[in-house]
């Protein structure tokens, strides 16, 4: 698919990455979904890299999860936790992520605003230190 996508799509590729649509996403789809569909064309083009010469896919969910623990955003920190781990990532690469937004942020700012409530619930969901 290239240019933006429709709502069904859209929904189906959030399904497909995160498991979920974002209640974020899926309100704009109700109320702005051209400008959600151009903000899905990035996403899109950003997952061709990830599929040709880019991050590997478990690694560009990584980002966008250090990303989130630094912006203190909980919900994308623990969707885009999910997909790094669903996608290949071990757990132990999960840590060593967490573990260094702890030096850009600062321990106070990253785990202990988000990182260990995304510990917590990924450890609640089945996830943890046996997988990796």
């Amino acid at each position: 698919m290239s240019g933006p996508a429709t709502p069904e799509e859209i929904r189906a590729l959030y399904r497909a990455d995160l498991g979920e649509v974002p209640p974020s996403v899926e309100c704009g789809l109700s109320v702005i979904p051209e400008a959600i569909a151009h903000y899905v064309s990035l996403r899109r083009y950003l997952d061709g890299l990830a599929e040709g010469d880019g991050l590997p896919r478990p690694y560009a969910s990584l980002v966008f999860a250090l990303l989130d623990i630094a912006e203190r955003n909980y919900d994308g920190a623990l969707n885009h936790s999910r997909a790094a781990l669903n996608h290949g990532l071990t757990w132990t690469e999960l840590m060593h992520g967490y573990v260094q937004t702890w030096v850009v942020k600062g321990f106070a700012t990253s785990w202990g605003t988000v990182g260990w409530r995304v510990v917590e619930q990924l450890v609640k969901e089945g996830y943890g230190p046996a997988d990796g």
